[in-house]
């Protein structure tokens, strides 16, 4: 990877069409990874388990329309399902 920043909006969005399953994506890495996914073109499902966080979940979504990307939130725990 060079360090070139790249302009996704002179590109266009390389990865529209392609859809990503991200746990733990409603906080920390598992949020900037959706978002930056979203500025790529891809659709995603988020994942948290915790419904009475939901509001970190409501932000991560907002950020991500706000970009013109898609996000669809599943309240799950993946670990003891």
């Amino acid at each position: 990877m060079n360090s070139e920043t790249i302009n996704y909006s002179e590109q266009g969005k390389p990865l529209r069409g392609k859809t990503a399953l991200i746990s733990g994506s409603s906080r920390d890495i598992g949020a900037q990874i959706a978002i930056e996914l979203a500025r790529l073109g891809v659709s995603t499902i988020g994942n948290h388990r915790d419904p009475q966080k939901a509001s970190r979940a409501d932000k991560v979504e907002s950020a991500i329309r706000g970009i013109g990307g898609d996000i669809k939130f599943v309240v799950a725990d993946i670990i003891h399902p």
